[in-house]
């Protein structure tokens, strides 16, 4: 067996291992840069990710608003707000990030498990699949449920009320959403 082959079959090949020390010096300098700065940039970074992968998913997946549209012309602009961007996310973050994320994270640690990604993930599913009105709308839910999930915890690192601003974020998601759907369909 060659000696390159050998190293990378006993995983000591030395590039490999420098570009995985690189990648968790990045995370861990992101990291710190996300509890250290203020809560409003902290909002509208979580914003942007959560757009911008957004905009990734509606690009590989068609998306269908016409269940949106339809219950925006139903309960009209007053009711569209009240309901899309005031009382869904507060409830929401109750729901699918601060309880699912504390009795997952409980049950979990019965087992000793003690990473956050799986709670994350667990959040992220059941908020993508309560957004079930197309295909795309549940991609779109659980990557936004992903980057909700990860932004309540790291808030609750922050030692900040993380439903408060997390419910913070999603409304503003909403508001964009129905600024979008309401005039420019």
């Amino acid at each position: 067996m060659c000696k390159r082959w050998r190293h990378r079959a006993v995983g000591k090949d030395p590039d490999r291992e420098k570009l995985i020390v690189l990648r968790i010096m990045v995370m861990r300098k992101i990291y710190r840069f996300l509890l250290r700065i203020h809560v409003v940039f902290f909002v509208l970074i979580g914003l942007l990710i959560d757009f911008a992968m957004n905009m990734i998913v509606e690009y590989f997946i068609p998306v269908d608003d016409s269940a949106v549209v339809t219950f925006l012309s139903d309960v009209g602009i007053m009711g569209g707000l009240l309901y899309g961007v005031i009382f869904l996310p507060i409830i929401e973050t109750a729901i699918f990030q601060a309880l699912i994320i504390v009795i997952s994270r409980y049950l979990l640690s019965k087992i000793n498990v003690r990473h956050y990604i799986f709670p994350v993930l667990i959040s992220a599913s059941v908020f993508g699949l309560s957004h079930c009105y197309n295909l795309a709308y549940v991609v779109a839910a659980f990557v936004a449920g992903c980057i909700y999930a990860f932004f309540y915890i790291l808030s609750g690192k922050r030692e900040e009320c993380p439903i408060i601003v997390i419910a913070i974020m999603h409304a503003l998601h909403n508001l964009a959403a129905f600024f979008q759907d309401f005039f420019f369909n």
